[in-house]
């Protein structure tokens, strides 16, 4: 006796019926506010704002702006100046070689960085990130849009939007600063734990501590311009913590060329 084994067709893909009901437009910066908690990064505020574009949920095709409401925000910012990742994929184009100024200002006309996307609890899983990204890349006339994110492979949103990953690794200032730590005693083990961090750094001899406060915060400064433009106000609480949490991660560079550079 033969056994016949037949499967079904797929009907194919479905779009979901509430993403038919959000569209897509320019609005202010203050409206990120109202989905900032949602965000990993609620209590930094990204560095200088160039684009920002919501994703508005209406309840009816009839509805008025009144009625609508954010669900989702995206929120482009000018680029960082150094970002080795971006020299890897873009074969150098930003180095600054012997006229930084003139490097810079191309820089600053020719990218923009994607500093967040953020998406209601209740509104995840139907494609919203990758709308909001894919809708408005080209809206921000850019002949690069770039983005780091340390959730790229665990969500890969970014490259479904059409950007390409460059896989991520441990900067070169966080590697100067494990090596300081190797040098008087202390692992990369403890890094992750911010109680241990701190106690093996505060009990270190003055001179050494020194050594390692250096590169830790060359470390963290390199760090924190990759995403804020602002001062950097010293605080020994946060910026432990901010190691603790920061130091190790490796996050994917993504990077999407676009047709022309801004006019």
């Amino acid at each position: 006796m033969q056994a016949r084994i037949s499967y079904p067709e797929w009907p194919g893909k479905r779009s979901c019926s509430i993403g038919r009901q959000v569209v897509i437009r320019r609005c202010e910066y203050k409206r990120y506010k109202e989905l900032a908690e949602f965000h990993y990064r609620a209590g930094n505020a990204p560095a200088v704002i160039s684009d920002v574009f919501g994703a508005f949920f209406r309840q009816g095709s009839k509805s008025s702006r009144r009625a609508e409401r954010l669900v989702g925000i995206i929120v482009y910012a000018r680029p960082a100046l150094h970002l080795a990742m971006r020299n890897r994929a873009t074969r150098g184009r930003y180095l600054p070689g012997k006229n930084a100024r003139a490097a810079y200002r191309r820089l600053n006309h020719e990218v923009k960085s994607i500093a967040r996307v953020v998406v209601d609890p209740q509104f995840r899983g139907v494609g919203l990130a990758v709308r909001l990204v894919a809708e408005t890349m080209r809206e921000v006339k850019a002949l690069y849009v770039e983005s780091l994110a340390a959730m790229g492979r665990v969500n890969p949103f970014f490259e479904k939007a059409g950007l390409t990953r460059w896989p991520g690794r441990v900067s070169e200032s966080a590697q100067k600063f494990i090596g300081a730590l190797r040098s008087v005693g202390i692992t990369k083990e403890v890094i992750p734990n911010q109680a241990r961090l701190e106690k093996a750094i505060t009990d270190l001899p003055e001179h050494q501590r020194e050594l390692v406060l250096r590169q830790m915060y060359a470390a963290l400064d390199s760090y924190q311009r990759t995403w804020t433009s602002r001062p950097i106000k010293r605080d020994w609480k946060k910026d432990i913590q901010r190691v603790s949490a920061n130091m190790l991660n490796r996050p994917d560079y993504f990077i999407w060329r676009g047709h022309s550079a801004r006019s």
